[in-house]
């Protein structure tokens, strides 16, 4: 069941740039996009920012599954995250390698789902 693409309201968020480039291009709204990783005690563990941090949010304020668009325009979002690092100076080689897990997990996600879930 985990990992899944997701939706949470931007006010519980970290203030992400590039999530909040993808939500403008795709109508999303007060909300981001995202992939949820794991659930415990009506609690469920969101990335908010694009290197990977996470923020443990109500599962009641959270949206299972996001248009394929969004979820593709996530991982593009990703990788204009890790070009913007390659090339600052200096180079911060922590937030480059959270960078890429969190691209590999979208991929995984991809994988896992054949297509991510439309959004209800």
């Amino acid at each position: 069941m985990y990992p899944q693409f997701c939706t949470f309201p931007a006010h519980l968020g970290r203030g992400d740039r590039y999530l909040d480039a993808v939500a403008v291009d795709f109508g999303l709204g007060s909300f981001r996009p995202s992939v949820m990783l794991s659930e415990q005690n009506n609690m469920v563990e969101v990335i908010t920012a694009v290197d990977g941090r996470t923020t443990a949010l109500p599962v009641t304020q959270v949206r299972r599954g996001l248009n394929e668009g969004a979820a593709l325009a996530l991982m593009d979002a990703l990788e204009e995250a890790i070009e913007d690092t390659l090339e600052a100076e200096p180079l911060d080689a922590a937030r480059l390698a959270r960078l890429e897990e969190t691209l590999s997990l979208l991929e995984r996600c991809l994988a896992d789902e054949g297509a991510p879930p439309t959004e209800p």
